[in-house]
């Protein structure tokens, strides 16, 4: 594809109007925002390739004013009634005397939509004491250049982007601070960060890529910025000369940015060399003072050393080859700093910074099973894997399903991220922008294009579509459509509801009907909400809809009874996506806490959310979809942000049955680090250990599991078994009898214990004594069923969606 699509093109060149016209895309990032513009000059000349310019802003700093086209995300207080945006105001964290959410404010972006105001109490100034605010004065920032550099107002023109699973409140709190800047910014000038990027990527460079998107391709979108990592799964197709962009399916961390990296090396390796070559005790400071004095001054040391690491590492991958290069003597220094700290001024000497360190302090944020967040003392680590299994989840597809990748933001440019990617998804095209300077910029661009579009000349390139039906279930196993697959969002593209007039309450004496809503039918549950009854209606009474889907993807639909509209319920579903299908009636309560979980994510209680997900891996796991079970038992994890041992203890017995024995040591010892007390944890251990044929450390984990649990005939029992197998007979026999006198002291026959009974009369010698266990145990197995309760639906009758 050589850029425009030629249907374009032509058009284009037909309207000479637009030429004194002006088309702005803002990128308005966490770490970084920037501005471009359209030339439409450049484009009636066909130039195609300098259509689209960066503007640079000019920044306020202590040593001199600077241009460049990156303004750092960054407002702070030089004098009482002076404020900086930019370089100068980053530069300034350096200092000693200034607090976050005080005299400076940074990374504010993940903080927006969130409805406290004043946010920052404490702020210099009520100017900037909410999130919106201080996005308001860089979006002054960034209109000004831009208006500066076309000569021409641009407050109709410009284009903002958002992350893709901003909600509506964040939506709307961009248009405030759009509206502080002077900007006209409506739902269609909001547009995804991670579209945008892709429609830069397919304009400028999409006729070198590698696959075709002249059939449906789904695209994984990832943006991994300075603060937040924002993915969005795409499925694009040429239709008619423009591109219909379907998001399947999006996820944000927003506390996974390449900041996160930066603090992790100053917290393993420069503030130890700081205390330790300044004579410092690690104690003799504060916590507090280390986290909000000397943290913030070392910050862009760390970044340096990072950036200066990648940057070598990468030449040394194009000289040699990855597999050659000599990590121990790939390094990176900066020149010695020295840090404030109150009356003290503490020296760091020549900071370096090795691959190999560098490696071990990434390893947490490229692990790709255990996707807790690890927690350190001055922030916390967690996988650039998190956010991916999540939306590789919600798309209810595996990675050999994505045709392509494109990794966007200024920390993609770390090579380890992207030889990640690759190895993750070795079927995908990994694709990627020619420059680090393309990749950091690419927002903007895609916005500036979006806004040359959208407003020069009224066919935005990206069409955005439900990509399923999206209907309600009926009684019977009906499905009744309301947004047909394939229909343009939003809908209705007036803003108003639509109606649906086909519903009814199926029989007599009913309390209340479930209004669900799913996606293509019954196996795509999206949310559910109950119409319950005040008085008992009529077999046949109609019941009323409406619906919309509107420009900030919030899918509204409300239910009542025609002739009562007093009696009724609605559902508000933000980015409507994919559900887990549901292939049986056995299968309820794993649909049940999934629609909980669903619920939960979208506001509730992290615990609760953390204990539905390990309901639900046990409920698969007893399913023997360990696979699956395995999945949400890290979901819990990553909820949960911490270790928990049984969880990671079920996780091994997962890769057990999946016959994965690296894994599953791997889960055990998690399991036992995280609970080194539990006489549990280690038997199960031992058993693997053996298992996998080392029974002298099996041995060693089972004599641990018996000092700690005391009398456990079952630990004991084992213990004598393994040491049978390496020769000690004498010992291990007197282990067996003494675990078949504690056996006596258990109240009740268990299935668990009779069955290590039985191992133990057979270890013995014993083989009558062990059939009687055997029969024992024959009456004691059996299943759990799981109970299942039918959902009461509406009726359907003859009906369809009216627009009102």
């Amino acid at each position: 594809m050589p850029g425009l699509p030629y249907i374009l093109q032509k058009e284009v060149t037909q309207r000479t109007d637009i030429k004194s016209q002006s088309f702005v895309g803002i990128d308005l990032g966490t770490t970084n925002c920037s501005v471009a513009c359209v030339d439409p000059q450049k484009l009636l000349e066909g130039d195609l390739a300098e259509a689209v310019r960066l503007i640079n802003i000019e920044q306020p700093r202590l040593s001199g004013r600077l241009h460049s086209p990156l303004l750092p995300s960054v407002v702070a207080q030089v004098d009482i009634d002076k404020w900086w945006v930019g370089q100068g105001a980053r530069e300034l964290i350096r200092q000693g005397n200034y607090v976050r959410g005080q005299n400076i404010f940074y990374s504010t972006k993940s903080e927006m939509g969130l409805g406290k105001e004043p946010f920052y109490p404490y702020a210099a100034s009520t100017t900037y004491d909410t999130p919106f605010k201080v996005a308001g004065a860089l979006l002054e920032a960034l209109t000004s250049a831009a208006e500066a550099e076309l000569g021409a107002e641009v407050k109709d023109s410009a284009v903002v982007t958002v992350p893709a699973s901003f909600q509506s409140g964040a939506r709307k709190d961009t248009q405030r601070a759009a509206a502080i800047a002077g900007l006209v910014v409506d739902e269609n000038s909001l547009l995804d960060e991670p579209n945008a990027a892709l429609l830069d990527y397919l304009f400028t460079y999409g006729k070198d890529a590698a696959f075709s998107i002249q059939h449906p391709t789904k695209i994984l979108v990832f943006d991994f910025g300075g603060g937040t990592c924002d993915l969005s799964l795409v499925q694009v197709q040429m239709v008619d000369g423009r591109f219909a962009i379907s998001n399947l399916a999006i996820s944000r961390y927003e506390k996974l940015g390449g900041d996160d990296i930066d603090t992790a090396i100053v917290e393993k390796k420069l503030l130890p060399q700081l205390l330790d070559q300044s004579g410092v005790d690690r104690y003799d400071l504060g916590f507090g003072q280390k986290k909000n004095i000397v943290l913030p001054q070392l910050l862009s040391t760390a970044e340096a050393l990072k950036m200066a690491l990648c940057d070598e590492y990468r030449n040394q991958i194009s000289l040699k080859g990855i597999g050659n290069v000599d990590r121990k003597r790939v390094t990176a220094a900066q020149p010695t700093i020295e840090v404030r700290v109150g009356s003290m001024t503490l020296t760091l000497g020549s900071p370096a910074l090795s691959l190999t360190e560098f490696e071990e302090i990434l390893e947490p944020f490229v692990e790709e099973e255990y996707l807790y967040r690890r927690e350190m003392d001055f922030g916390a680590a967690t996988s650039i894997f998190s956010p991916v299994m999540d939306i590789l989840g919600r798309a209810d597809l595996a990675p050999s399903d994505v045709d392509a990748v494109l990794p966007v933001g200024g920390s993609v440019l770390i090579p380890q991220i992207t030889q990640a990617l690759k190895k993750f998804f070795p079927k995908s095209d990994l694709l990627a922008f020619p420059t680090a300077e393309a990749a950091q910029v690419a927002v903007a661009r895609g916005a500036a294009w979006h806004s040359f579009l959208l407003k020069g000349v009224s066919k935005p390139m990206i069409r955005p579509i439900a990509q399923e039906n999206i209907g309600l279930l009926t009684r019977g196993g009906g499905f009744a459509v309301l947004i047909p697959a394939g229909t343009e969002l939003p809908y209705p593209d007036d803003g108003e509801h639509a109606l649906y007039s086909g519903l009814m309450v199926p029989k007599e004496f009913m309390k209340g009907v479930n209004i669900v809503v799913a996606a293509d039918g019954p196996d795509k549950i999206l949310a559910t909400a109950h119409l319950e009854f005040d008085q008992i209606p009529r077999s046949g009474e109609p019941i009323g809809v409406k619906y919309r889907l509107d420009g900030n993807k919030v899918l509204e639909v409300e239910a009542w009874l025609q002739d009562r509209p007093d009696v009724s319920c609605n559902v508000s579903l933000e980015n409507p996506l994919s559900a887990t299908a549901v292939t049986d009636e056995a299968e309820q309560r794993i649909l049940e806490l999934e629609q909980r979980v669903g619920q939960l994510v979208k506001g509730g209680s992290k615990a609760d959310l953390a204990t539905a997900m390990v309901e639900l891996g046990d409920l698969n796991r007893g399913t023997e979809r360990n696979e699956k079970a395995v999945s949400w038992y890290q979901n819990a994890l990553r909820v949960r942000n911490e270790p928990d041992a049984w969880v990671l203890n079920s996780i091994a017995g997962c890769y057990v049955a999946l016959q994965a024995g690296e894994r599953a040591e791997k889960a055990y010892r998690e399991a036992v680090k995280a609970s080194p007390e539990s006489g549990g944890l280690r038997f199960n251990l031992s058993l693997h250990l053996a298992d996998a044929g080392r029974p002298e450390k099996a041995l060693a984990e089972a004599d641990r599991a018996c000092e700690i649990s005391g009398a456990q005939p079952v630990y004991r029992a084992w213990k004598g078994i393994l040491l049978q197998k390496l020769g000690r007979e004498k010992a291990g026999k007197a282990e067996l009898e003494k675990a078949l006198e504690e056996f006596e002291y258990l109240e009740g026959d268990d299935e668990w214990s009779l069955h290590w009974q039985r191992r133990t009369y057979l270890a013995l010698g014993q083989e009558g004594k062990a059939d009687a266990i055997a029969k024992k145990l024959a009456s004691v197995k059996g299943t759990v069923k799981l109970p299942y309760v039918p959902e009461d639906l509406p009726g359907q009758q003859l009906g369809k969606p009216v627009k009102r």
